[in-house]
């Protein structure tokens, strides 16, 4: 920095006294304004009085001449010249500047100031330059880093097996579920254990999703039994129960993560109580699992009865980072609320209610999240109604908004034709085809002489198909396929998620042991023939009564 400085004080200096000179004779020999060649001066050495700027027209200044008086010794040149050799003996400073400094006079100046700031700054600098290099490492890594993708399990429920009842976990593999149980429960005397089975999430948060089984009996319990590495715990890690009469159980799920706090929570109804007005209940997970008493109960909010005799999560369907909560009774008419989550837990005013346009529609037979159809970001729920009509049955689905569900159903398909209970089991089939968009599935277990059928709509951007992308009859009169169906995630890891469809009085001729189907996922669809198929053991056992996804109970990974 010293030296640029100086060169630029004699640079300013040799101009102003070369002003003050006149034209005359190089004695030394010509040079041409601004031209210089490094060969003209090997060894660096400057003549009096030559300039080496090219600033002068002629480029002559005789040593020693001051014909305006200013200098008349010449003393003037003759110090900054010596100062100059000094400092540059070889004359390679002149030179430097020449070539940096030709054609930008403020170059010395600009350099000064970004200079003094880097002395200043640089240090600073360099530290922050150091963090934000980490900064954006880390960020690449975390958008790289691979999310580990499990392999599904299923969950059925056989509510009649030998008077106890009984539900049983198969876990998913490269080639689909295993043909034998991998878990199995078993309830008390003459309780319809396995009435209904659903995933739990992961109510400890502990990587391994969890298991709700709850009863059909007047006194029920529903019990949760969490996941491992080795699978399903034997014994329930939790259970609760409500007064006799309740009928609590009946109706179980996840409710997903209503205040937002990691853990998966439940939803649990208990359509009899108070004389049948029912009353539904959550409970909040946590890192010992979930709550020992309820966190939120909220009784029949209408004159209606049967007040929890559906329940299920809705997913988020404002997209506001709280998962929500559905809430449905059947009887007779039928209803269904929706009750938003937040950091405090569920509202416990509906932010959203339907009900059936007709007597004896039984809206809200069936209810579930129906996952994003449309892919814009909120969540939809899907609503049956399996006795419209002539019991024909309709189904609804309401999209999810900015401000909750819409107020009129944007997709509604009616049955076949009377008899056909089309409704009786709704849910998300997920997405099936890999396409982005979710898709539902829907049960009519009564229509062909109750052979049953089961309907699957495509998802688009649009909405849902108008007309099933996919349709699958029972194979006996009376099976009632499609009693119940589910997703069943993702069980070979393929991409595609999978469905479960039960038909719970498969070989109802003889013994109603009831039987269950998987049909896989893949780009164009669903397969229309089953992949894996597991029957009842038990005369009267219903198995298939109940079907859901399990989530990933053992944690394995799809490699």
């Amino acid at each position: 920095m010293k030296i640029y400085i100086l060169t630029f004080t004699f640079v300013l200096l040799v101009l102003l006294a070369a002003g003050c000179n006149d034209d005359s004779d190089n004695i030394d020999g010509d040079t041409s304004d601004g031209d210089r060649s490094d060969g003209d001066n090997p060894d660096g050495d400057e003549p009096d009085g030559d300039e080496p700027d090219g600033d002068e027209p002629d480029g002559d200044e005789p040593d020693g001449d001051d014909p305006d008086g200013d200098d008349p010794d010449g003393d003037m040149e003759r110090e900054i010249e010596q100062e100059n050799d000094s400092d540059d003996p070889d004359g390679d400073m002149e030179m430097e500047i020449e070539q940096e400094n030709d054609g930008d006079t403020d170059f010395e100046e600009e350099l000064e100031v970004d200079d003094a700031e880097g002395e200043t700054d640089g240090d600073l600098s360099e530290a922050e330059s150091d963090e934000m290099d980490s900064e954006s490492a880390e960020a690449e890594l975390e958008e790289e880093a691979p999310e580990l993708k499990g392999y599904g399990d299923i969950v059925v429920g056989v509510p009649g097996h030998s008077w106890t009842g009984l539900a049983m976990a198969f876990h998913g593999s490269a080639t689909g579920p295993s043909t034998t149980a991998d878990w199995s429960s078993t309830g008390p005397d003459y309780s319809d254990y396995g009435y209904v089975v659903a995933s739990a999430g992961d109510v400890n948060d502990d990587g391994y999703d969890d298991v709700i089984v709850g009863m059909n009996d007047n006194d029920g319990t529903a019990y949760v039994y969490h996941g491992s590495a080795s699978g399903l715990s034997a014994n329930e890690d939790w259970s609760d129960a409500a007064a006799n009469g309740d009928w609590f159980g009946s109706s179980v799920a996840s409710a997903g993560d209503i205040n937002k706090d990691g853990y998966a929570d439940v939803v649990i109804g208990a359509p009899g109580t108070d004389g049948s007005k029912g009353k539904a209940y959550a409970y909040y997970g946590s890192s010992t699992g979930l709550s020992d008493t309820a966190d939120w109960a909220l009784s029949n909010p209408s004159l209606y009865n049967g007040f929890g005799i559906s329940v299920s999560g809705a997913g988020d369907v404002n997209n506001d980072g709280y998962d929500d909560v559905v809430i449905a009774g059947e009887y007779y008419t039928g209803f269904a609320y929706l009750y938003l989550g937040s950091a405090s837990g569920l509202a416990t005013t509906a932010s959203w209610t339907a009900s059936a346009s007709s007597e004896a529609s039984y809206l809200g037979t069936a209810i579930a999240s129906a996952g994003d159809v449309n892919k814009d970001g909120y969540d939809d729920v899907i609503v049956g109604a399996k006795g419209y009509g002539t019991d024909q049955g309709i189904v609804y689905v309401y999209l999810g908004g900015s401000g909750g569900l819409s107020a009129t159903a944007s997709w509604t398909i009616m049955g076949e034709g009377n008899n056909d209970f089309f409704g009786c089991s709704v849910a998300s089939a997920g997405d099936v085809n890999g396409d982005g968009y979710d898709d539902v599935i829907v049960g009519a277990s009564l229509i062909n002489s109750d052979k049953g059928k089961a309907y699957v709509y495509y998802g688009s951007a649009s909405g849902l198909s108008n007309s099933p992308d996919w349709v699958v009859d029972g194979e006996n009169a009376y099976d009632r396929f499609g009693h119940s169906v589910a997703s069943a995630g993702d069980v070979n890891g393929d991409g595609y998620d999978d469905v479960i469809v039960g038909a719970k009085n498969y070989t109802f001729s003889t013994s109603s042991k009831g039987k269950a189907y998987l049909y896989l996922g893949s780009e164009s669809g669903l397969s229309t023939t089953a992949t894996w198929t597991i029957e009842g053991t038990s005369s009267s056992g219903n198995l298939g009564n109940s079907v859901a996804a399990a989530g990933n109970v053992n944690g394995d990974v799809v490699p």
